[in-house]
C-alpha cells in the first residue's frame, strides 16, 4: 500500500535530530508504526508472535541485544517490556549522539517506579488519525495556522464537501486503512474500531452524553426527503450508502408492515387509514415523492384533523424515518452499552425529542435502577434486601425552561433524564 505523507513526518525528523530517541504516542491504527518506518533503518517488532517470547527473554536479561541494528532503530510496541526504556535511555547516554532510537506502542505501560524520566534524553510526539488534508477529503485552502497569523483572508473561499460528505468523513474518521476503501467498509472500520476500543481499551467511562436530536442541515435540504414541507424524492436515508428508503417502504411494503410501521412508530390514531389509502394509489402508480404521501395522509384524515395546530404528516414522516434509519434498535443498543461501561459515580444523560425514544430510555432506566423483588407490598426479610447498581437521578424529566424555548423554539419536545451508578 502506497504511503500518505503525513504532517507528523517532518515534526518526527526535526526530533530526531536533537534527542536521542523520539517516543511517538497516540491512539491505535492512527498510523504511528507506518510513520516510524519511513523514518528509522532498522526495526524491531516486540509483538512479532513467532518471536515475542525470545524477544521477552532478552529484554528482561541483555535488553542491550535488542538495541543492536542501523540506527535510527524502531522498537514497536516496546511497552510489552517496560524495562526497554531504561536500555534505550542508557544507550543514549553511552552513545551521546542524536537519531537514534524511535519507540511507537499502543498501550501506556503501568506506572514503574524503576522507569527514568528520559528528561533530557527523550522527544515526545503525540500522533493523531489523519486530518481532512492528509486524508485527501480537503482542498487545504483555509489553514488556521495562516488565519490565526493574519496571513490569509477567507471570504469567498469554499470547501468541496456538501453536508452528506462531511457526516460521512466525520463518521469514518481518519484512520489509514479506512482512507482508499469504499465509503460502507470505511465506516464498517470505525464501527470495528470503537468495539474494539471499548472490549479493551475503554472499559470503563466517567459519563456519557445521548443528544438524539437530528440533524437540522439534513431537514433543511429538500432533496433528502426528510420534510413534508417541500417536494422531493421519498428517501429519509440519514446514510446515503444504506439501500432501504422511504419510497421502497411506501411502494413495497404490505399493508399489514405499513400500519405496523404508522402505529409504533408515529403512533398515529388514523394509520389505517393512510395505510390502505396508501395500497389504494400504488396500484395506479407508484408513490414517489414526499407532497404525493402528504396528500394521501390529508385525505386520510377528517376535517377536525386537518384543522388542529400541527402538520398532519408529522407522526407518519417520523415513523418511515425511524423504519428507514432503525432509529429506536440503535438507540437501545448503544444506551445498554454506555450503561454497562459506567464507572461508580459516571453518569448518563440522554436527550429525546420524541415519546418513542422517551419511553426506551424511561424503561431502561428502570430496567437498571429498580429489583423487582423489592416491592412495597411483598414482605422481604431485611437481610434479602437487594440495592441496585443505579439509580434515576431525575425522578421527574426535566423539560425546557419558558427562557430556552425563547432562545431556541426548536427545544420544545426535548427531555433529559439522567441515569448513575452508585456501586
Amino acid at each position: 500500500m502506497k504511503y500518505i505523507k503525513r504532517i507528523v513526518d517532518k515534526e518526527i525528523k526535526e526530533k530526531l535530530s536533537i534527542s536521542g530517541a523520539v517516543v511517538i504516542k497516540g491512539p491505535k491504527w492512527c498510523g504511528k508504526t507506518t510513520s516510524a518506518k519511513q523514518v528509522a533503518k532498522s526495526v524491531l517488532e516486540m509483538q512479532n508472535p513467532d518471536l515475542q517470547e525470545n524477544y521477552i527473554e532478552l529484554a528482561n536479561t541483555r535488553p542491550s541485544l535488542l538495541l543492536e541494528g542501523e540506527k535510527p532503530r524502531l522498537i514497536d510496541e516496546w511497552q510489552i517490556v517496560p524495562k526497554l526504556w531504561n536500555a534505550v535511555r542508557y544507550s543514549v547516554d553511552n552513545i551521546g549522539e542524536t537519531n537514534q532510537y524511535i519507540l511507537t506502542g499502543s498501550a501506556t505501560p503501568k506506572e514503574d517506579d524503576t522507569m527514568h524520566s528520559g528528561v533530557g534524553r527523550f522527544s515526545f510526539i503525540t500522533m493523531k488519525p489523519m486530518t481532512l488534508f492528509e486524508s485527501g477529503d480537503s482542498n487545504g485552502k483555509i489553514s488556521l495556522k495562516d488565519i490565526l497569523d493574519g496571513k490569509r483572508e477567507i471570504d469567498g473561499i469554499r470547501t468541496d464537501l456538501d453536508y452528506e460528505k462531511i457526516a460521512h468523513v466525520l463518521c469514518r474518521g481518519g484512520w489509514p486503512s479506512s482512507i482508499s476503501i469504499p465509503e460502507k467498509q470505511a465506516l464498517q472500520i470505525a464501527k470495528n474500531y470503537i468495539e474494539v476500543l471499548c472490549e479493551s481499551d475503554i472499559s470503563k467511562v466517567d459519563g456519557v452524553l445521548f443528544d438524539l436530536g437530528v440533524s437540522s442541515p439534513q431537514f433543511d435540504e429538500d432533496y433528502r426527503g426528510f420534510s413534508y414541507r417541500y417536494d422531493a424524492p421519498l428517501d429519509m436515508r440519514m446514510n446515503q450508502n444504506s439501500l432501504l428508503t422511504a419510497k421502497y417502504i411506501v411502494n413495497e411494503y404490505s399493508f399489514e408492515e405499513l400500519l405496523r410501521v404508522f402505529k409504533e412508530y408515529g403512533e398515529d390514531k388514523y394509520s389505517y387509514n393512510i395505510a390502505k389509502n396508501i395500497c389504494k394509489r400504488r396500484e395506479i402508480k407508484p408513490i414517489e415523492t414526499t407532497l404525493e404521501l402528504v396528500e394521501i395522509i390529508k385525505a386520510s384524515k377528517p376535517k377536525k384533523e386537518l384543522d388542529k395546530v400541527g402538520h398532519p404528516a408529522k407522526q407518519i414522516f417520523q415513523a418511515l424515518r425511524i423504519e428507514v434509519n432503525d432509529e429506536l434498535n440503535a438507540l437501545e443498543e448503544a444506551l445498554i452499552g454506555a450503561i454497562k461501561r459506567l464507572k461508580v459515580n459516571g453518569r448518563i444523560v440522554v436527550i429525546t425529542f420524541q415519546s418513542l425514544e422517551d419511553r426506551i430510555v424511561k424503561n431502561i432506566f428502570r430496567k437498571y435502577s429498580v429489583i423487582e423483588g423489592n416491592r412495597l407490598n411483598d414482605y422481604i426479610n431485611p437481610k434479602d434486601i437487594k440495592t441496585p447498581d443505579y439509580q434515576v437521578i431525575n425522578r421527574k424529566v426535566i423539560t425546557p425552561s419558558e427562557e430556552e424555548l425563547k432562545l431556541n423554539h426548536r427545544s420544545k419536545s426535548a427531555k433529559l433524564r439522567i441515569l448513575e451508578k452508585v456501586k
